[in-house]
């Protein structure tokens, strides 16, 4: 913004210096000009009266108010003397004390007169043209400070909000991380340590951790899986990751219901881990205790379908952009919907939702 309005600034001052030698310069020759057609018409009027054998009447030539007149003969002395002031007879045009002197010599000695000399009392106002300058040129300034702020505000707005959505990614993975690892630090140092409850906790922290790091890496490091795509019945992938969620979802007294068919999808087995498990979490975290969660795997397509929260219509455009969350109601940092779509893009599936607030989710991956 400084830059910009630097750059303008400079770029107003010269327009300004330039506007105010045009308006001087029109100023200037507008009286000139008036100056140069009353020399004229005198002249004319002394030739034509000579011609004609008019006796020369210094009374018929007189100046006015603005304009005073003086003739000179051929030796510049005076024969009509209404300017006392010294005249240069060597310059045709000249300014001084604010007073404009022509020297006009196209009367050709007719009637005695060679030279005739006008002094306009020009009354160009400096400080008043300057004025007008500057405010002229302060309102354009103005106007395109006030343009450059919007339209720099603008511009900034989604880089502002991309730096937001990073700032609140970096403190919810903190968080995210933080309550795994403390669990793990309780579980550890717990006197009972292979207790079934204990190796439970720990069994879901490192799962949970792991998930973390698997996602951030598919994420951020772009990590691919390059062998050769095969066909694998995605059945039994889905089946030994139930496991873990349902362990998650009676904590939360939810009951999963469960309606899974074998089906073979050309797809990386840790690829559709990830698809799955991001949208079985988000069911987790988004439905309230004694909810309810349906996964079906059948007919070439995957639904998990819950009765959580919901999304708002406005929100449903977004909710796949990375760090980008919807509420801040439960945990998550705002990349899981992302790689859910990532993945359908890379494998050519289609995903649809379906939400309507406090009535539930339903997300369709068809193969």
């Amino acid at each position: 913004m400084f830059l910009y309005m630097s750059s303008i600034l400079i770029l107003i001052l010269i327009i300004a210096s330039m506007f105010y030698k045009m308006e001087y310069k029109y100023e200037y020759d507008v009286v000139v000009t008036k100056m140069k057609m009353k020399a004229n018409h005198l002249s004319s009027k002394i030739i034509m009266n000579h011609m004609k054998g008019i006796k020369f009447d210094p009374k018929q030539y007189k100046g006015d108010s603005k304009c005073a007149l003086e003739l000179y003969d051929k030796n510049h002395n005076p024969i009509l003397n209404n300017i006392k002031d010294k005249i240069y007879f060597d310059k045709k045009v000249y300014i001084k004390d604010n007073m404009i002197y022509m020297v006009f010599n196209d009367t050709f000695g007719h009637q005695n007169v060679y030279n005739i000399v006008l002094k306009n009392h020009w009354f160009l106002d400096h400080n008043k043209l300057l004025e007008k300058t500057i405010l002229i040129f302060t309102s354009i300034f103005i106007i395109m400070m006030i343009v450059g702020y919007l339209l720099g505000r603008l511009f900034l707005k989604p880089i502002l909000i991309q730096r937001e959505k990073l700032n609140n990614f970096i403190k919810d993975t903190t968080h995210e991380l933080n309550t795994p690892i403390t669990a793990l630090l309780m579980s550890i140092n717990k006197k009972d340590l292979t207790s079934k409850n204990n190796i439970n906790r720990i069994n879901l922290s490192a799962k949970r951790i792991s998930e973390i790091y698997m996602d951030l890496t598919y994420l951020f490091l772009e990590k691919k899986d390059d062998t050769q795509i095969n066909s694998i019945d995605v059945s039994k992938i889905l089946l030994e990751n139930i496991e873990y969620f349902q362990i998650l979802a009676i904590k939360k007294n939810i009951n999963m219901k469960l309606d899974i068919s074998s089906i073979y999808v050309k797809i990386h087995k840790e690829s559709f881990t990830r698809l799955t498990n991001n949208l079985i979490s988000n069911a987790i975290k988004y439905t309230n205790q004694n909810g309810n969660i349906t996964v079906t795997l059948k007919d070439n397509k995957f639904i998990i379908k819950d009765d959580g929260i919901g999304i708002a219509d406005e929100k449903q455009k977004d909710i796949f952009d990375r760090f980008y969350r919807a509420t801040s109601n439960a945990g998550g940092f705002g990349i899981g919907l992302d790689i859910v779509s990532n993945i359908c893009k890379e494998y050519k599936f289609t995903i649809d939702l379906s939400s309507k607030i406090k009535t539930g989710t339903t997300f369709t991956i068809r193969f």
